[in-house]
């Protein structure tokens, strides 16, 4: 039996392995993820982001340029996630909705695999079992259980650690080279996921350097093999940038990937002291993991330290931005469960089953299909009544709420700005690299034929954009519906005077 600090695997393979080792364990995770996921299939808008990157997805399918003609921050590769999973939607009658949340179920059920494959190697098959099991639940109640990049961009994480943990059991250096440098590419999809990966990428690949230079690779040749290892992690972003600049726009793609996120105000408090509870879901097992290993008094293997040093990574990208929320500790779920396997090795099957189980009970499936089901009804409701009251020449415009009822309305878009909280609140306001009162006072010259507004922001609003938009709704819009959604209260304006061709209802 491999003691949980050493570096003697429990190598597990696929051919002949027993079926307890490899089929139950992934039928167990399967229905897990499911059961995590399940509530929120179908669900139009689930969460904030997802909505916008389905959007912008969809509306590539039709010609639209990101960055161009609709605008966000996110790295090309994550809307070209979406846009594909639209496309796969369209074809297997899914629909988009559903298309980029059945995709996400399976990047889900790869990252509890990969969790769980890795676990395998450092310990017994309860203990690897806890941390695969654990994976959906804790992305999913950190905010990962529809479709928020992380959900995309954590598994090919868990596969560039896989492929580097590969290299370095290579007794040759030459052996080694393969395995990390697909590593690196891993490494450079996930980059363009989200560029928060880039302290993780940074520390696999300078782990990868230094054990090619404990094999004995000389300096000449390591500076070579680095630099090679650099450009097949950039290339990804290197191409998205060169199709940019070959199409006029490189700008655009400059601006909006790399110097808008610099515009961005900080609210005044980096770490808010109310995510404290979120960081301690994952930083106490953690903790526990490494303070088992001293109390039984087990040197940390190779391996542990590797996983170690790669949780701080993980850590170092929650403060590349100027804001963190809580879905951005879903990036820590797996390291945080790598860190935790020594003390996953104390328990036995029965305990272990019962930590599972409660951490689905507090997932409490029942209680999200309640939510999910009524925000679908919320949002419906919203689009059923807006959808007459808008066309191809008076857009919807949802200044606060949900960016899916531009979808669901089938009207026309009032902006390139099409997320909410980039015209409506005020930490963006000098990072959009346009006046965003102006933009608001040209969607309002526009007579909107709808406008959707909430009862309080979610973020620190924007005073000029809100104050403009009241303005215009006291002078133009009646209220027409409002709806308990995620919360809050969304309320539907139409126009007093309707719009030409479909008079005021």
């Amino acid at each position: 039996t491999a003691s949980l600090g050493s570096d003697s695997p429990r190598m597990m393979r696929a051919a002949g392995a027993p079926i307890t080792r490899t089929v139950l364990p992934f039928l167990l995770i399967l229905a897990i993820v499911v059961a995590t996921r399940a509530p929120y299939l179908g669900d139009p808008a689930p969460g904030f982001d997802e909505q916008l990157y389905n959007l912008i997805g969809q509306q590539m399918l039709h010609g639209a340029l990101p960055y161009v003609d609709l605008w966000d921050r996110k790295p090309i590769g994550l809307f070209l996630i979406f846009a594909l999973s639209a496309r796969l939607g369209d074809l297997t009658g899914l629909g988009v909705v559903m298309g980029y949340q059945v995709m996400a179920m399976l990047f889900t059920l790869g990252g509890a695999w990969l969790t769980f494959a890795l676990a395998a190697r450092e310990a017994r098959l309860s203990a690897a079992l806890i941390a695969g099991a654990a994976y959906p639940p804790l992305m999913g109640y950190l905010g990962s259980f529809a479709g928020q990049s992380e959900a995309f961009y954590v598994p090919l994480m868990l596969a560039m650690l896989t492929l580097v943990e590969a290299g370095r059991r290579k007794q040759l250096a030459r052996d080694a080279v393969l395995p990390f440098g697909a590593a690196m590419l891993v490494g450079g999809l996930a980059l363009q996921i989200k560029y928060t990966v880039a302290p993780q990428c940074a520390f696999l690949g300078l782990a990868a350097i230094w054990h090619l230079h404990s094999k004995g690779i000389v300096r000449p040749q390591l500076v070579g093999i680095a630099l090679a290892f650099g450009l097949l992690g950039l290339l990804p972003t290197l191409l998205a940038a060169f199709a940019y600049a070959v199409a006029g726009h490189w700008d655009e793609f400059l601006f909006a990937n790399f110097i808008s996120i610099f515009g961005r105000a900080s609210p005044g408090h980096k770490f808010p002291i109310q995510l404290l509870p979120f960081f301690a879901i994952l930083a106490v097992p953690a903790m526990m993991g490494a303070a088992a290993l001293a109390i039984e008094r087990k040197r940390p293997s190779p391996t542990y330290l590797l996983r170690a040093g790669w949780a701080a990574s993980c850590i170092a990208g929650l403060f590349m931005g100027s804001t963190i929320y809580a879905y951005y500790f879903a990036a820590l779920v797996p390291a945080a469960l790598l860190m935790a396997i020594p003390v996953f090795g104390l328990l036995g099957p029965v305990a272990g089953a019962v930590l599972i189980a409660a951490l689905l009970f507090a997932y409490n499936v029942p209680a999200r299909i309640g939510f999910a089901r009524a925000d679908r009804a919320a949002t419906g409701q919203l689009a059923r009544m807006a959808a007459p009251h808008v066309d191809a020449r008076h857009c919807l415009y949802v200044f606060d709420g949900p960016s899916a009822l531009y979808r669901m309305t089938g009207g026309c878009l009032p902006s390139r700005f099409i997320y909410p909280d980039h015209l409506n609140n005020a930490l963006e306001q000098h990072a959009l690299g346009i006046d965003t009162a102006r933009e608001v006072r040209r969607i309002l010259a526009r007579e909107p034929g709808a406008i959707v507004t909430a009862n309080r922001p979610v973020t620190v609003p924007n005073q000029h954009t809100t104050a403009l938009v009241r303005q215009e709704i006291a002078r133009n819009y009646l209220p027409l519906t409002s709806v308990a959604f995620a919360g809050r209260v969304l309320t539907l304006h139409i126009r007093k005077d309707g719009i030409p061709g479909n008079p005021k209802r």
